[in-house]
């Protein structure tokens, strides 16, 4: 089931002409919901659910999405196929994060009234969203300088 619509959405990708600079502009949003779930459950002190999901199962996931939608879809690989099926690993695993952080706070109580500080959430926050977005960057580069380099195909396969 979740193979065909993967093939319907590479094929309709395809048609489109989908340029590849786009392609990466899917996988951001995605990436932001894994990073927020890996430290929503870093907090919860369910360190290894929130390195299992980001460092093991996302890259395995990818990988099978990959070989299934070149198996049974006969489709052939290109960075486009690479990149969209990294990108559903990674929203299906963002939202397997928030089936962990759902379970791990199912036990906490909810009858204190909740106080914000937004100003000094803001202010406490601004460095550290500028250091993910920096991270976020740093660890697309080197795909982002292959693909520039030596094109979108072999920027997808590595």
């Amino acid at each position: 089931m979740l193979e065909t619509h993967l093939l319907e959405l590479l094929a309709s990708v395809q048609e489109l002409g989908f340029i590849p600079g786009r392609a990466y502009v899917g996988v951001v949003p995605c990436g932001i919901l894994l990073e927020l779930n890996s430290s929503a459950l870093r907090s919860l002190k369910r360190v290894g659910f929130s390195l299992v999901g980001d460092s093991l199962l996302r890259p395995i996931l990818a990988a099978a999405l990959l070989a299934a939608v070149m198996g049974l879809g006969g489709v052939r690989p290109s960075g486009i196929t690479a990149l969209v099926c990294y990108t559903v690993a990674t929203a299906l695993i963002g939202l397997a994060g928030l089936a962990w952080i759902r379970a791990a706070t199912v036990s906490i109580p909810n009858s204190a009234q909740p106080r914000y500080h937004v100003k000094l959430w803001l202010l406490t926050s601004m460095p550290l969203m500028f250091a993910a977005g920096f991270h976020a960057m740093l660890y697309a580069l080197d795909t982002l300088m292959v693909g520039r380099m030596m094109g979108t195909t072999e920027a997808g396969f590595y």
